[in-house]
């Protein structure tokens, strides 16, 4: 549940960039890191609060319901990506190899943690837009980037806001270019210069028209 809503929450933030929600969402998997860990690796379904059994479970297939773990996957892996700490990636990365067998053996009762797998084997841009979101020209530049279909993450600084850069880390140092909103694409924190056109923006991040 924390990482089903935590998944939710995230994106929530990426689609009107509440702070608030990114905040709430890293809160929920730093619980699921402290209370449901397992030291071989992957998540209980059943935390250290809970009360004692007889033995615990780690459930990976993914029903109409993808599995907890499934979902935590995904979320620290965009929590890796927004924020650059190794704890979310390692995390992740440990759900990943206890649980290889169940891919290799039954991949499609898996679907949700091979989405959340093939998210870690990419190349994941992390877009980091400066500008109001109201405006028109900022508009424009987030159009391109939700048309693109590449693995991402977005998060968004209201220059009227820098608190926001507090929160996440992508957007720290990120600023407007001349007055005009800009779109900062990086890549395990190294940016290429920032963008304030559209159409260079598309090609930069393999967006279609």
């Amino acid at each position: 549940d924390y990482a089903a809503l935590a998944v939710g929450l995230l994106d929530l933030y990426e689609a009107e960039f509440d702070v608030s929600r990114f905040a709430r969402a890293r809160s929920l998997i730093d619980i699921v890191l402290a209370d449901f860990s397992s030291d071989s690796g992957g998540f209980y379904v059943t935390g250290r609060r809970h009360e004692a059994l007889i033995a615990k479970s780690k459930d990976p297939f993914d029903n109409a319901t993808p599995s907890g773990n499934s979902m935590a996957a995904a979320a620290l892996l965009r929590l890796f990506a927004y924020t650059g700490e190794e704890k979310y990636r390692a995390a992740a990365d440990s759900i990943f190899r206890v649980f290889a067998p169940y891919i290799s053996a039954s991949p499609s009762g898996l679907a949700y943690m091979l989405s959340a797998l093939d998210f870690s084997l990419a190349d994941v841009k992390e877009i980091a837009i400066v500008g109001d979101a109201k405006s028109p020209e900022t508009d424009a530049l987030l159009s391109v980037v939700r048309k693109s279909s590449a693995p991402r993450v977005v998060a968004l600084l209201d220059p009227t806001r820098p608190e926001s850069a507090k929160t996440i880390p992508l957007l720290e140092g990120k600023t407007l270019v001349d007055g005009r909103p800009a779109v900062y694409v990086c890549h395990g924190f190294r940016c290429d210069a920032p963008i304030t056109d559209p159409t260079v923006l598309a090609h930069a991040i393999g967006a279609g028209s």
